[in-house]
């Protein structure tokens, strides 16, 4: 099997379990169940903060030559984004989590995280120019982060992060 293959099995493996956490966060929502929205918020900051470090350390950079820097910078900030929903959600109380309108803002936002997983998951056709080299450059630096398993609010401050040359 090639590297590029490697990390396009293991991007969309990263982004088909954050889309069944994300589909699992909103059913918990809608149902009412606020501890377990808490609980599933909080995992998904643990779960998939090496691939956000990883989208944001390598991916995203790598993008930049092919995509257009506003659209490379829309994807952080679809990032960003995603970190606060994530958050609001694991430290709202019951009684935020409760309310309506609060619970359809937030349902809104997972909403919109998740148009993101499902559109970023499709950006390898944008890549098609890299050697294989850099595809296995790719693929040890996703392995380095999931070694790592930062949570995705510690990638925040990549500044320590970075993976050592």
């Amino acid at each position: 099997m090639t590297y590029k293959q490697k990390v396009i099995d293991a991007f969309h493996e990263d982004h088909a379990a954050l889309g069944r956490m994300l589909h699992e966060l909103r059913i918990s929502l809608t149902a009412g169940k606020t501890v377990e929205a808490r609980q599933r918020a909080s995992e998904i900051d643990r779960a998939a903060g090496a691939h956000i470090a990883f989208e944001e350390n390598d991916f995203y950079p790598a993008l930049k030559d092919t995509l257009s820097s506003k659209e490379v910078e829309a994807m952080y900030a679809e990032h960003a984004d995603g970190l606060a929903v994530i958050q609001d959600v694991a430290e709202a109380d019951d009684a935020e989590l409760s309310d309506p309108i609060v619970q359809a803002s937030f349902v809104l936002r997972i909403d919109a995280l998740a148009e993101h997983v499902s559109e970023c998951g499709e950006l390898f056709g944008a890549m098609g120019v890299l050697s294989e080299q850099q595809f296995k450059e790719l693929h040890d630096n996703l392995e380095y982060w999931r070694s790592r398993a930062p949570r995705w609010s510690i990638v925040s401050a990549p500044e320590t992060l970075k993976p050592e040359d």
